[in-house]
């Protein structure tokens, strides 16, 4: 606890506050209109959001892979995930993936599925699998499905448990869900029966 002579400076409030974040953010969207490479590593390692990346179409595909591979934080991680994820999704406008760049990004994704240590990234990579729609992922995703080892123990929910009464002790696998989910998605958009 601070007291009366330890007060946080001006400067410091205003980094941590709401102005400042719109105020970045704003920057951040004239900075990515620019689409100079300059401009989209600055963004690419200190602001990165898909709806800003996705200006630099292709250019951003390999340092986007990069901070999915190699960054220590999980966050930092979990934003390439879904940039790249946003890459392979149809658009009225703006860039996707397309060929050679699709197949290195559902390679990178599909990787992160199977043997990411970070349990919440196999789950969100499983789900960018499933908004791709593309069915090469599906025997993976059914391995998935059947074998993703975390889980936890937790009460029962009405509604959410099917066969388990209310505050019973249950086991969910959150991955093999999430795989569930987009082979569902993957069926359902290719019109595969199943």
């Amino acid at each position: 606890m601070l007291n009366d002579q330890e007060k946080v400076p001006n400067e410091l409030l205003y980094l941590n506050s709401e102005e400042f974040a719109q105020y970045k953010g704003f920057l951040s969207e004239i900075l990515a209109k620019t689409e100079d490479p300059t401009a989209m590593r600055l963004l690419i390692d200190h602001y990165l959001d898909e709806r800003l990346i996705i200006n630099f179409g292709a250019a951003a595909i390999d340092p986007v892979l990069n901070v999915l591979k190699r960054s220590q934080g999980l966050m930092r991680r979990a934003s390439a995930l879904m940039t790249l994820s946003y890459f392979l999704q149809e658009k009225a406008e703006g860039f996707t993936a397309q060929a050679r760049d699709r197949d290195k990004i559902l390679a990178a994704i599909l990787d992160t599925a199977v043997s990411d240590p970070e349990f919440i990234l196999r789950v969100e990579a499983a789900k960018a699998l499933g908004k791709s729609g593309d069915a090469s992922c599906l025997k993976a995703l059914e391995s998935i499905a059947k074998n993703d080892p975390y889980h936890f123990t937790t009460k029962a929910i009405l509604g959410v448990d099917e066969g388990a009464q209310p505050g019973q002790e249950v086991t969910r696998y959150p991955v093999r869900i999430a795989a569930r989910k987009a082979i569902e998605d993957i069926k359902t958009r290719n019109k595969i029966n199943g």
